[in-house]
């Protein structure tokens, strides 16, 4: 029988998303002074470039790449649509268009792009499966997450190796309450990465769906092992841990997860509620004759 992860404690109220989930991939460094003087650095060279080869779209793509990875999403779209005025079948110039469109949320038209990008032949496999997934990311914001699955399949076929796509049809999966069909996403993605975290985030809440406590407290702790960079998201991993552990009665160990959990995050309120709800049961417990 399958239950819900909320069942005895609440748990996070959305899934927690891929690094490159929700507002497309941009990957850039701004965090120092050094980070945001190479972007700029480098945005120069691009708009000179651009400058100097005003009938090459490749340039002004990569001008609005740099654009875009300064946060200048809409003089990045200004540029890319220079780009497919010169050449209207670019698939380069139509994947960043749709990645620009998917971090302002206009998920429609982004999903249109991707496909664009994808059928005028992107030029080679690996970002052929990375376009697919982003576009899978899309979807899902539509609440289309079976054509998302199929989309991932058809990334998978580009590039089998990349342990993030079983990943994130895991993390779908576990949104659609089918613990079972994640898991073995799961043991295909830790095959290829068994030090991901949230690969065994997602494990630990696959296994909570199934009653299987004391294996998914297992599987938290290895998340929290595996370290990561953001606060927030370990928060989340303490939380649904603290869950686990009230699941089996282990009270104090819980209270010590959600603890943790509102250290790392005070802005945790499901950590706050499930410390509140643990307390309760044992005053609980303690009233009885």
């Amino acid at each position: 029988m399958i239950k819900s992860v909320t069942s005895w404690a609440r748990g996070p109220k959305m899934l927690m998303m891929t690094s490159m989930h929700r507002t497309g991939t941009r990957k850039h460094n701004t965090s120092s002074a050094i980070g945001r003087l190479r972007l700029r650095y480098a945005e120069l060279l691009s708009k000179l470039a651009a400058a100097l080869n005003p009938r090459v779209p490749y340039y002004k793509v990569k001008y609005g790449w740099r654009l875009w990875q300064s946060g200048k999403d809409e003089k990045a779209l200004v540029e890319v649509e220079k780009a497919l005025r010169l050449d209207s079948l670019y698939a380069d110039g139509w994947l960043l268009k749709a990645r620009i469109l998917a971090d302002v949320t206009k998920f429609d038209q982004a999903i249109e792009a991707y496909d664009r990008a994808i059928g005028y032949g992107l030029s080679n496999k690996k970002s052929t499966a990375l376009a697919h997934y982003d576009k899978s990311l899309a979807l899902q914001w539509t609440g289309k997450n079976r054509e998302a699955l199929q989309v991932l399949d058809r990334a998978i076929g580009f590039d089998s190796g990349n342990p993030s796509l079983y990943f994130e049809k895991a993390r779908i999966f576990i949104g659609l309450e089918e613990p079972e069909k994640a898991l073995k996403e799961l043991d295909k993605g830790m095959a290829l990465d068994d030090l991901n975290y949230e690969a065994w985030y997602h494990r630990g809440m696959a296994l909570s769906m199934l009653d299987c406590e004391g294996e998914a407290v297992g599987a938290f702790k290895k998340a929290i092992e595996c370290g990561i960079s953001e606060s927030t998201n370990e928060s989340m991993a303490w939380n649904m841990l603290g869950c686990s552990l009230g699941a089996l009665e282990r009270f104090d160990e819980a209270l010590d997860s959600f603890n943790r959990a509102r250290e790392l995050d005070p802005e945790n309120l499901d950590a706050s509620d499930n410390k509140a709800r643990t307390l309760l049961e044992l005053e609980r417990r303690a009233d009885r004759p």
